[in-house]
């Protein structure tokens, strides 16, 4: 049996139902963890002897809006998500090292959309970071208690994706200016933002207004003589037609005998130029 697999049925088993989904992939062990078994699971992963992951090397926040497994339908039993409707959006992902086994295992806690309960909060938010924070809210506990280095990644998640840890003891943004308003994660977020700053010599203060930049997703794309275009970006390969790939074969040919092919070879095939604002492609030197 491979180290893989010993750890994969030591976590199984340490963890039981708290375990919603696993799957190993490149040689690594992701597990998706209940959000209400979250802090118990970290400690015993922490305390057992089979498992020993002393160190909280990463935590972040994940937005999957655009993954394409969110559905407002109930999940199959081999759903990713593990829940229902907007509440599987968001995730957070702790990567986890066992210094003295030399195992690594990733854990994904899906929050809920839902409010703190009175019994472990003391407090709402408070107004200040109520106005920072859009209307949907996402919970999970915090980790501290068991990693405490966790404390600004926590805060680096809130800032950044607008989740809630509970019981953390100082929720505040870590990266965005004084008063940011959103959370620039978020995959809804405009990629401008919403408003920009600029120096007021009469109030003689920094001020704030709506953004005046246009959005603009800029695609680079490689044009050819052919007409054709390919995306780097996105993958998206022009067709290729009989004569053209004869060429090509042609060139990794000369590529195996160390020459070096000239434009004239490549006829054709050559890069013109990069646009990546959609003007008219500019004749190259040759």
């Amino acid at each position: 049996m491979s180290s893989i697999s010993r750890l994969n049925e030591s976590v199984q088993s340490l963890l039981g139902d708290a375990v919603v989904d696993c799957r190993c992939a490149l040689g690594e062990l992701t597990f998706d963890i209940d959000a209400a078994s979250c802090v118990q699971s970290c400690l015993a992963l922490r305390d057992h002897s089979a498992t020993r992951f002393d160190q909280l090397i990463d935590l972040c926040g994940m937005d999957y809006s655009t993954y394409g497994w969110i559905s407002t339908e109930a999940p199959s039993s081999g759903d990713a998500s593990g829940v229902s409707g907007d509440a599987s959006r968001y995730g957070v992902v702790y990567h986890l090292l066992s210094v003295h086994h030399n195992h690594r295992i990733r854990l994904r806690v899906l929050p809920q959309q839902a409010p703190p309960q009175p019994d472990k909060h003391e407090h709402e938010p408070t107004t200040e970071r109520g106005a920072m924070l859009d209307e949907s809210l996402f919970y999970v506990d915090s980790v501290i208690p068991v990693w405490p280095v966790a404390n600004w990644f926590e805060r680096e998640a809130f800032d950044l994706y607008g989740i809630i840890f509970n019981d953390h003891p100082d929720l505040r943004r870590l990266l965005t200016d004084y008063g940011f308003i959103g959370h620039p994660f978020r995959k809804d977020f405009p990629l401008s933002g919403k408003v920009e700053m600029h120096y007021d010599e009469e109030q003689g203060r920094v001020m704030y207004k709506p953004v005046t930049v246009e959005e603009r997703i800029l695609v680079p794309r490689i044009i050819r003589k052919d007409g054709a275009a390919q995306s780097p970006v996105l993958g998206v390969q022009p067709p290729v037609s009989a004569a053209q790939s004869r060429k090509h074969d042609v060139l990794k040919d000369d590529v195996r005998n160390d020459d070096v092919p000239t434009l004239d070879a490549l006829d054709g095939d050559e890069v013109l130029a990069l646009d990546i604002n959609d003007e008219a492609p500019k004749q190259g030197s040759e």
